[in-house]
């Protein structure tokens, strides 16, 4: 049961540091979502983070290839 908590861990921090570098990512490619008269954002809104989610998929299947409990 260890394992599954570290995989867990390792997912939701990698997550949560790559969602600050794909934001500045997104805002100097311009990948953001400018409000509009139908829009709900008031301001404009990056739109890359799934990017950050799966690089912390990645980056926790790696973690988990690794752990004799995986295999």
């Amino acid at each position: 049961m260890a394992g599954y908590s570290i995989i867990l861990a390792v997912a939701a921090v990698t997550t949560f540091l790559l969602t600050f570098v794909v934001r500045r990512v997104a805002v100097a490619i311009g990948a953001i979502s400018v409000p509009q008269a139908r829009s709900v954002h008031e301001r404009a809104t990056p739109t890359l983070g799934g990017a950050a989610m799966f690089g912390g998929f990645l980056v926790a299947m790696a973690v988990a290839s690794q752990i004799p409990q995986f295999n």
